[in-house]
């Protein structure tokens, strides 16, 4: 019996007649292409089973292109939370809109979808290399953001309106480099302040509602906390005590670095959701201070516990040198494949290169980290915690 195959395909607007301003460039052909999988034992798996062996179109520049670039109009946009890059990304579309294709009116978008409905009446921002040639130096969009929808209908007016040909929506897919660099001082801050006291606890609570990523991450190169909690693997406050107890009898301190979705199960539902939909969290990481301070004071054993949360410090950071190639070359590949029609889809880094990915197949689970997977033990030996903690 065969499994379905990988949809990978890249739907597009039509067939690219027009000659690219570009030269003296290797332009990219749409029969290149990066293999899906990266294993021999995947790879043997689709071959036995006679599939085609699944693959993404690789991004770049094309010798042909769908958009006459003389009379193009763009626009960009930035919605939901902030993060390191958002400006970089801006830069970069702007400067290969305007540099590589010769695309002279491009618009920014206010304050995410808000300014594409017409009841909110914000300005679009005329953008040019001028008016971005140092917003990579600072954090934040300089679009602004929000959360919530917008009437479809409305949107879809006023980019015809605008004559509006193409949108580039940059969301939060980039900036963990980042992010997790400016982790180190939280932790390193904790970890000095419990040394530095008899049954010193430090408390740093990171981002990350769904995916503990960052913080795994973040203990992994800090190599200070001795308890990761995140929202992939489920503990209790009992676990956890006991961990805690143990700790600080063999060492007299701890660090404990926690997501801000992990726990949530313990901490209760606020039965509220954000204007985007999302579930509204308990603060885990106030629960967990006042939680652990109560035990402790109930058994007897007194703590110095200091709470750091350090989320809008890091998310207003700008790129560090990683993440600002990251994010030039992901504005760039943008606007090659918005320039050759491409539609539904944005551009990820796989296997080494950087492709074209549709957006159903990027929506159709969230990345998580495995508790049984050789990342997540890796951060077990980095901490020396329980692997059970319930």
């Amino acid at each position: 019996m065969t499994s379905d195959p990988i949809q990978l395909d890249v739907p597009t607007l039509g067939q690219c007649t027009v000659p690219s301003p570009m030269s003296g460039i290797p332009f990219v052909e749409d029969k290149e292409r990066v293999l899906y999988h990266s294993t021999l034992e995947e790879t043997k798996a689709d071959l036995e089973q006679g599939n085609p062996l699944p693959s993404f179109e690789m991004a770049g520049p094309r010798e042909f292109i769908y958009f006459d670039p003389s009379d193009l109009r763009c626009g960009i946009v930035t919605c939901g939370g902030i993060c390191p890059g958002l400006n970089d990304v801006i830069r970069a579309l702007v400067m290969s809109l305007y540099h590589h294709y010769g695309v002279k009116t491009i618009y920014g978008f206010r304050y995410g979808y808000e300014g594409l409905s017409a009841q909110h009446r914000h300005t679009a921002m005329n953008l040019s290399p001028q008016k971005v040639i140092n917003i990579h130096l600072t954090g934040g969009t300089i679009l602004g953001s929000s959360r919530g929808p917008q009437d479809i209908a409305e949107m879809v007016d006023t980019l015809e309106w605008m004559n509006v040909s193409i949108l580039s929506n940059v969301d939060k897919s980039f900036g963990f480099e980042t992010a997790v660099a400016q982790t180190r001082s939280a932790i390193y801050s904790a970890h000095v302040e419990a040394a530095g006291a008899r049954n010193g606890i430090g408390l740093v609570k990171l981002m990350g509602r769904e995916s503990g990523f960052i913080a795994a991450h973040a203990v992994l190169a800090c190599s200070d906390a001795n308890f990761c909690l995140i929202p992939e693997l489920q503990f209790t406050l009992k676990g956890l005590m006991k961990g805690l107890e143990k700790r600080l009898e063999s060492r007299g301190h701890a660090v404990i670095v926690v997501a801000e979705g992990a726990g949530q199960d313990l901490a209760g539902n606020t039965g509220e959701v954000d204007p985007s939909g999302n579930v509204r969290f308990q603060d885990i990481g106030i629960f967990l201070r006042d939680r652990i301070n109560e035990y402790f004071k109930k058994v007897g054993r007194p703590i110095t516990l200091k709470y750091i949360d350090p989320s809008y410090t890091i998310r207003s950071m700008p790129a560090n040198p990683h993440d600002s190639v990251f994010c030039l070359m992901l504005g760039h590949h943008a606007v090659h494949a918005g320039m050759t029609g491409r539609t539904n889809m944005l551009v990820g880094h796989w296997n080494g290169e950087y492709t074209h990915v549709p957006i159903p197949l990027a929506v159709s689970r969230r990345k998580r980290i495995d508790p049984r997977g050789r990342f997540w033990s890796s951060v077990l030996e980095s901490t020396g915690q329980p692997r059970d903690l319930t």
